[in-house]
């Protein structure tokens, strides 16, 4: 008889300390303090770029896209501070015949330093940006001067696909074997108005074709009409027009939304309400 109780007893305290362990360990994990994660450095994009702590990469597939490598060179997590454009320049752009002349390197492009190209910050990851248009405009043609911020992990790179847009009319196209650089817009132009048609493009409100009208208008000082004469040269004779009608009304409204205070509305020419008709 007491052969049968202990038989009956031995399994019985296996599971009380079985429970009593289980109670244990999630005491102790509940009770276990989390290692505070790592708080993100806020750093301005150029400035840590000259600072060493991010190094950034553009390169061009051509003048409507490019790719932009952002690597966080610091031990510690940033956050990015991103202006709503920015510009990407040729390096060295002397040596494609700048002032003072000169020859192109062999494989360099023939005509002079290829263009210089504007980009919108508000395409990164993560990006937040305040909401765009309304009152109380600063500079760049967006409220407040309008900057946002995007994050890079310790250590890390991040790969950014941007639409593009060209800012200096006449030049050769970006190619992506010559080597480029970002630098701040206001360093290609100081038209106020082409950081607002950059941060649209980023929202993803107007094509990459209605921005290019519209920068080349603010930028390069191209009326509307010079713009809808303007045409592509086939091969084969055939002159095929650069943009739809349609695009350059587009192109109008666009600059038209600009906040008041800027000064889109000097570039109006006569003859355009005829051209919106079209």
């Amino acid at each position: 008889m007491r052969v049968s109780l202990r038989c009956c007893c031995a399994p019985c305290l296996l599971i009380v300390a079985a429970t009593m362990l289980h109670a244990a360990v999630a005491l102790a994990e509940s009770r276990r303090v989390e290692p505070a994660k790592p708080v993100a450095t806020t750093v301005e994009f150029f400035s840590a770029i000259k600072a060493g702590d991010l190094d950034a990469r553009f390169i061009p597939r051509d003048s409507k896209r490019a790719t932009v490598w952002v690597e966080n060179k610091t031990g510690k997590p940033l956050s990015v501070q991103i202006p709503a454009g920015f510009a990407g320049v040729p390096v060295a752009a002397q040596m494609f015949g700048g002032p003072g002349g000169g020859f192109p390197p062999i494989g360099g492009p023939p005509g002079g330093s290829p263009q210089a190209v504007g980009a919108p910050g508000n395409n990164f990851p993560g990006a937040a940006f305040p909401p765009l248009g309304g009152p109380g405009g600063g500079p760049g043609g967006v409220p407040g001067g309008l900057v946002g911020f995007f994050s890079v992990p310790a250590g890390k790179t991040i790969k950014v696909k941007v639409p593009c847009v060209c800012l200096e009319h006449g030049k050769p196209d970006p190619k992506p074997r010559i080597p480029y650089k970002i630098v701040p817009l206001e360093s290609v132009t100081t038209e106020p108005g082409v950081a607002g048609v950059l941060a649209r493009l980023g929202e993803g409100k107007y094509s990459q074709r209605v921005a290019q009208a519209a920068t080349w208008h603010l930028a390069n000082g191209m009326t509307w009409e010079e713009l809808d004469e303007k045409r592509i040269k086939r091969i084969t004779g055939l002159q095929q027009r650069w943009f739809h009608p349609a695009e350059i009304r587009a192109a109008m409204r666009l600059v038209k939304s600009l906040p008041a205070e800027q000064p889109a509305t000097e570039h109006r020419i006569p003859g355009e309400n005829s051209l919106s008709q079209r």
